[in-house]
């Protein structure tokens, strides 16, 4: 790592990062008639990466066209680098709002505990902006650059089963409206409540309810405008508050320009009223983004009187359940002809840091080595890799947002005075310069994250694994129908099977 303290210095105030689009994308050998089963932004992200490979690409979307309701999501620089590899800068600078601050306060007093500061000069270390943008928004860009590569989406278009049948080569895909389709390969990119997951995975999966969910909502700041307390919130633009509270809490953030302010409440689902329109609470669509509540049945109790002002000022909410999961074993079918990809292989929070992100690197790696592909031969061992270079990640990213979410949600005790104790220390390391001690603790604390390159990951297994493979069949594949022996003999080279070879001092057997 360079002199990140002197870098900080020089860099206080500096545009955000941005970094050249790689225009340069191999193509596979052996193309593939390939079918993405989700629409949402890691299936996207995963027709745009397939086809920048070589391979033909279509994308069933259950749901309409239409535009659904949908929240912010915060884009980590392990996320952004790749959209700004793929040529999106332009739209993020327009869409985007980089973020390098979240402060910390009390959810009953309001009182600031702590604050989460990136330092620039470990941000432009990563390689890329942390961001914050519109969900809708950058659902768009992804969709716009799938289809501007050449793959096609199919909305209204929803799964009921697949089947790879012995005699074929082909995965069987039927329809919900009865039509039959095939394809070489299957990706399932459909979420948490997959249907192409139960395919997979046979058994059944386990299931922890949290007894949480979160509900997400946007507010127009010229309402918050007009309260003096909720103002001062939209002062800085490029940080998201966060309110911490007893198995509970509440952040949000700028989005759109400073038109819109988007939260994400983590709350009991005993104090939310239930709506006798919304299905039954072991309904898997909880865990989607179609149920929507009233912010009404919210029970905010003893909550600073200016979260009670700032929630009501959203007459409904999205609800989602949050279920936590265990990790999945396969996540491509016995054939090498189904795999998985984003939640629906590794679920995670919802409305956390990384349940996108995570997503797109998959999509990302799934097209570095899918880009290698030379005969149907491979598809075990590529699979293999893509399942090797990413659940390990995955799950330790998921497993640091369920930490995080815990020391956010500490009741009262030793614990949390231990945390908020810790949290104090933070505002006064704000108002002294960085050394370069401080730096490298929190590169050490966020560059193993943020700093992930999934392309560079993908690359690398492939110089030092899969070339050697690939090579090693190839010399295989040379020698092995020769069937020779040979043994040493003075002057004389004498074969059955090949009559022109130098002499040089070895004779078949």
């Amino acid at each position: 790592m360079h002199d990140l303290a002197s870098h900080s210095r020089q860099n206080s105030t500096t545009a955000p990062v941005t970094r050249p689009r790689a225009f340069s994308s191999r193509i596979a050998s052996l193309n593939l008639d390939i079918v993405v089963v989700g629409g949402g932004i890691g299936g996207l992200a995963a027709a745009h990466a397939l086809v920048n490979a070589g391979h033909r690409v279509r994308v069933l979307e259950r749901s309409s066209k239409t535009t659904k309701r949908a929240g912010g999501i915060r884009v980590p620089p392990n996320l952004s680098k790749i959209l700004l590899d793929w040529g999106l800068a332009g739209k993020l600078s327009k869409a985007a709002q980089s973020c390098y601050r979240s402060s910390m306060f009390d959810f009953q007093s309001g009182e600031q505990k702590g604050a989460l500061q990136f330092q620039e000069a470990l941000i432009r270390e990563t390689g890329a902006d942390f961001l914050l943008v519109h969900h809708s928004d950058l659902h768009q860009m992804m969709y716009d650059l799938a289809i501007g590569t050449g793959a096609t989406v199919l909305f209204d278009t929803a799964v009921s089963s697949i089947s790879t049948p012995d005699h074929t080569q082909k995965v069987h895909i039927e329809l919900a409206s009865g039509e039959q389709i095939q394809a070489d390969f299957v990706i399932g990119a459909d979420g948490v409540n997959s249907s192409v997951r139960p395919f997979v995975i046979e058994t059944e999966e386990s299931r922890y309810d949290t007894k949480m969910s979160v509900l997400t909502f946007t507010v127009p700041t010229e309402k918050m405008r007009a309260d003096p307390e909720l103002a001062a919130i939209l002062e800085r633009p490029s940080e998201w508050p966060m309110w911490m509270g007893s198995s509970r809490s509440l952040l949000g953030y700028q989005l759109r320009q400073g038109s819109e302010f988007c939260l994400h409440l983590f709350w009991p689902d005993a104090d939310i009223a239930n709506d006798d329109q919304a299905p039954p609470t072991d309904d898997p669509s909880n865990e989607g983004w179609d149920v929507v509540v009233s912010t009404e049945g919210l029970d905010l109790g003893d909550a600073h009187p200016s979260l009670h002002r700032l929630v009501k000022m959203a007459p409904d909410a999205i609800k989602t359940k949050f279920y936590r999961r265990g990790e999945f074993d396969d996540w491509a079918d016995p054939t090498n002809r189904v795999i998985l990809l984003g939640e629906a292989a590794h679920p995670i929070m919802p409305c956390g840091m990384y349940g996108t992100s995570l997503a797109v690197e998959d999509a990302c790696v799934l097209g570095v080595l899918f880009s290698r592909l030379r005969n149907a031969d491979q598809l075990p061992v590529l699979l293999e890799a893509y399942q090797e270079l990413r659940q390990g990640r995955c799950a330790y990213v998921a497993a640091s947002e369920l930490k995080n979410a815990a020391l956010v949600w500490l009741p009262p005790g030793d614990d949390r005075e231990k945390r908020n104790e810790t949290m104090k220390k933070s505002l006064v390391g704000q108002r002294e310069q960085w050394d370069e001690g401080m730096l490298r603790a929190q590169w050490e604390q966020i560059g193993g994250v943020f700093g992930y390159n999934a392309r560079e990951a993908a690359e690398t297994w492939w110089v030092t694994w899969g070339s050697l493979r690939e090579s090693s069949q190839r010399v295989q594949a040379v020698y092995e129908p020769l069937d020779l022996k040979y043994e040493v003999t003075e002057d004389v080279i004498v074969s059955s099977s090949v009559t022109h070879l130098p002499s040089h001092g070895v004779a078949a057997a």
